[in-house]
């Protein structure tokens, strides 16, 4: 640590190079002096911050890929722990505190536990290393640094590193993933984990593969990923996974992200009543139709206890329209949450 009487600050050096400065009145309740010694008080009733971790290696990955990892800490002391998160080593690295939710800062109490969730989007080659910065209440830790690194060999790349598809259900769409690796490495095997998509792989050869890659590399494959007609309706994922030789990564995923968009709409997809008081009338309407305009069935209809929330159909059937009114009983105090099932007779959206 770096003390200079002429200013209000003083910087504190970390282990990996960073400079951290702390105001001097910041600095003077923490710590005796000018050394970093906390001032004492009893571990007994002072916050104490214990992580199973703060070193994650996270192995071998690709330009591209996302990589999360929590870290999990307790406090261990008597007093409440103030954490906030004071910033990462760079703008690919992002870190939340987990607390029933996702914040810049909580306060965990004595015997409490919770971590940290760090996301980092990996964007170059090579020995990566990134760095988050804690400030805590902690008198013996005040600032924490938790590190997140690992290997992104150099020679092998997929792009792109994550699909997302948005189609209309019935339809077939279509993405190519780009593998491109040195001379030595052979693709082994594809897969992917869901039915509804469907991997192949074609290599490619001779002119196609010449200004893609690095000199020393010499191989390129075309991985096409389709989401075939008979994709279930609604937001779903999957996972493609595709095998190699390469000795530093023989296994490449790449996540999928689908939304198959069905005939039948829902407006709006919930019905929010707010406060209400005792004897207050509440009714809203939910709203189901077909965007092509196709007559179809409601065939059956689960609906909350009428003694709490009443439903009546409506709208113009005939022209693939239905309205249904919920109006909730307000003749005494209740916490009202309930689900609406409706069956139709539409191939593959049936409920």
């Amino acid at each position: 640590m770096l003390h200079d009487p002429r200013t209000a600050e003083h910087s504190i050096f970390a282990p990996n190079g960073f400079c951290q400065s702390i105001l001097r009145k910041v600095e003077e309740g923490r710590f005796h002096r000018d050394n970093l010694f906390a001032r004492e008080e009893s571990p007994n009733v002072s916050p104490q911050m214990h992580f199973d971790e703060t070193d994650f290696h996270f192995g071998v990955s690709g330009v591209g890929q996302t990589i999360q990892h929590e870290y999990h800490f307790t406090n261990s002391g008597q007093k409440d722990l103030t954490v906030s998160v004071a910033g990462s080593s760079c703008g690919c690295t992002t870190a939340l505190l987990v607390d029933g939710g996702e914040k810049n800062e909580i306060t965990v109490p004595p015997k409490g536990s919770t971590s940290v969730r760090v996301t980092f989007q990996v964007q170059s080659a090579g020995a990566v290393q990134q760095t988050v910065t804690l400030k805590t209440n902690d008198p013996y830790r005040p600032i924490v640094y938790l590190t997140l690194r690992g290997t992104v060999p150099r020679d092998l790349r997929v792009s792109p590193a994550s699909l997302t598809f948005v189609v209309d259900k019935g339809a077939v769409a279509e993405k190519v993933v780009t593998i491109l690796g040195p001379p030595t490495m052979d693709v082994t095997q594809t897969t992917c984990d869901n039915t509804a998509v469907k991997v192949t792989l074609t290599p490619e050869k001779g002119d196609e593969v010449k200004g893609k890659i690095e000199p020393a590399a010499g191989k390129s494959w075309k991985l096409q990923v389709a989401v075939g007609e008979k994709a279930p309706v609604g937001e779903w994922k999957a996972t493609v996974t595709i095998n190699t030789t390469h000795p530093e990564r023989p296994t490449i995923t790449i996540p999928v992200t689908a939304s198959i968009r069905g005939d039948l709409e829902v407006s709006p997809k919930s019905a929010f009543f707010g406060f209400l008081k005792v004897g207050d009338k509440a009714t809203r309407t939910i709203r189901l139709t077909s965007r092509s305009g196709s007559m179809f069935k409601v065939t059956k209809v689960l609906a909350p206890d009428p003694k709490v929330v009443d439903m009546a159909i409506g709208g113009r059937p005939k022209e693939g329209i239905y309205d249904f009114t919920l109006t909730v009983n307000t003749s005494e105090k209740r916490f009202v949450d309930a689900k609406v099932t409706i069956s139709t007779d539409v191939p593959g959206e049936e409920t």
